[in-house]
């Protein structure tokens, strides 16, 4: 008995809801643009079937509402998008799904970032019921803190707003304005006026969208003044941060810092940068080069000239993948393993120091340089070192070590008719920025391509009483920035900027100001992101 009891059961079921073999499922509703309040009707169209599952889902609330008529209606009560699903049959076999918008009766404000982030791009726009296609028109109402991507003005304007009280707020008439905000952590409104064809919706009608501007990660610009604490300013695609100062001291003179990576290496001249008569007797030495980690922060020590003469602090220096590269005050160029920690510089004796294990060159084997002449950096790319040199031998030498000690081979110079104090090396465009003084004496930032050739002034600047030394390439904005410190002309120092050259006969283009920081030598780019602090 039982066993029939179960058959019976399974029986009503086919009967109560069969499908034939082959089923289409399809429906439509009315009216096409559905608006809260409307009664909406659901057509079933579906070829086969005898059960009908429907379930509307309400995407922001994922609330779902169900029926089993076989061609329902629907009051939807709150605009937005809704997910309708028709099932014809018990195991899921046969469905359609159909996204459906039921607009509001009065327009809505949406925006393409859920999030609205600091300096970041965010547009606006509008749903709104207009099923005839009619000519719509929109103002925009912002704060003071918003501004056009495009560049373009936003026009200051009175309006009343919601508690009746006036406000001066800026306004954009497009019907889908780009914009960013200035100000980190504000709460921002955002109003709208709009007309879709006679009719009128007052800002008093549609609902402001109200948000506060979110931090974001991004990277930095690091800045180092003598004496003090790195600087980092925080740069975003429309704008940059407020400065901050961090923990890391920047040394007594760091002529130069830059970024491998994930670390920046901080070359410190140390305490005495003057002329030393007695430069080999000397003692006073205290400059270092030390490495943070830019996720930690952390500071570590790769080598020191403690004890030894000041002459041979570290004025300039480069990192690569393997090794850390740097150059006294005139003489000597040396590299250790970029792994290296708390080593300590060792003088051998100006006959000797060839044999140290840390040398690379000096001026007394290099073709064409003198020495006891200030040097202007060093670089290492594809088996080949750039020098730059001031005073007489002045130029950019390029060579290739010798072995053992030896003097360096192939040794070529170029930009012989300028006294360099500090240069990078773009590879990507094979151009070469440079600080200098021309043998007619022009100074400032310069250009050539990578043979020394089409040369060009990019910023004029007075290299007697003031100093560059600080230059590095931002590739993520197409931008050379460079540091210029001047005491005696304090409104015309600060961190410069300008759009990299893209060929040998491209000419100087704007310089703006990145900031208007005064006493900052070394700079260097950031690129793990940070938040603010």
């Amino acid at each position: 008995m039982r066993k029939n009891k179960i058959a019976t059961i399974a029986l009503l079921a086919v009967l109560v809801c069969g499908c034939k073999d082959k089923v289409i499922v399809n429906f439509t509703y009315e009216p096409a643009e559905p608006k809260i309040g409307q009664t909406v009707e659901f057509t079933n169209l579906s070829d086969g079937g005898e059960c009908f599952d429907w379930a509307f889902r309400n995407e922001s609330t994922n609330s779902v509402y169900r029926s089993t008529a076989e061609n329902p209606s629907r009051v939807f009560t709150t605009p937005g998008d809704y997910v309708v699903t028709l099932r014809v049959d018990s195991n899921d076999h046969f469905v359609n799904t159909k996204r459906i918008y039921v607009y509001d009766s009065i327009p809505n404000i949406v925006r393409d970032q859920s999030e609205v982030l600091y300096y970041g791009n965010v547009t606006f726009s509008t749903v709104a019921y207009n099923p005839y296609d009619y000519d719509v028109t929109c103002q925009w109402f912002f704060s003071e803190n918003a501004r056009r991507t495009d560049g373009g003005v936003l026009r200051d304007t009175v309006i009343t707003i919601e508690d009746g009280t006036e406000a001066t707020l800026y306004v954009a008439y497009d019907k889908e304005p780009e914009v960013f905000f200035t100000r980190l952590g504000e709460e921002e409104t955002v109003r709208l006026r709009m007309t879709v064809g006679s009719t009128e919706y007052t800002v008093a009608q549609i609902k402001s969208d109200v948000f506060v501007v979110q931090d974001a990660a991004t990277r930095s610009l690091l800045m180092a003044r003598e004496g003090g604490k790195i600087l980092r300013q925080r740069i975003f695609e429309n704008g940059v941060d407020e400065l901050e100062t961090t923990d890391i001291d920047a040394g007594a003179h760091p002529y130069n810092i830059m970024s491998a990576g994930e670390e920046l290496y901080i070359f410190d001249a140390g305490s005495r940068v003057e002329e030393l008569a007695d430069w080999e007797a000397d003692t006073s030495g205290d400059g270092s080069i030390r490495v943070v980690d830019l996720n930690t922060d952390k500071v570590q020590t790769v080598i020191t000239n403690q004890g030894t003469s000041a002459y041979f602090g570290f004025y300039n220096g480069y990192a690569d993948t393997k090794y850390v590269y740097w150059t006294d005050r005139y003489d000597y160029v040396y590299r250790v393993p970029r792994d290296s920690r708390d080593l300590t510089f060792e003088w051998l004796g100006a006959d000797k120091q060839n044999t140290y294990s840390y040398y690379i060159a000096d001026a007394f084997g290099v073709d064409g340089m003198s020495a006891g002449t200030a040097s202007g950096g060093v670089y290492y790319y594809k088996g080949t070192y750039y020098w730059a040199k001031g005073g007489e031998g002045r130029g950019l030498y390029r060579f290739k070590p010798g072995t053992g000690g030896a003097a360096a081979m192939g040794v070529t110079v170029i930009l012989q008719d300028y006294a360099i104090r500090a240069f990078v090396y773009d590879r990507n465009n094979n151009i070469i920025y440079f600080a200098g003084t021309s043998t007619q004496g022009k100074a400032g930032l310069w250009k050539s391509d990578v043979d020394g050739l089409d040369t060009q002034l990019v910023d004029a600047a007075d290299l007697t009483a003031g100093t560059i030394t600080g230059i590095t390439l931002d590739h993520t904005a197409g931008k050379v920035l460079w540091a210029y410190h001047n005491p005696d002309d304090p409104a015309t120092s600060g961190v410069k900027q300008m759009d990299l050259l893209r060929s040998k006969v491209e000419g100087p283009g704007e310089v703006t100001y990145f900031n208007k920081e005064q006493g900052i030598l070394g700079i260097a780019l950031d690129n793990v992101p940070k938040v603010g602090v």
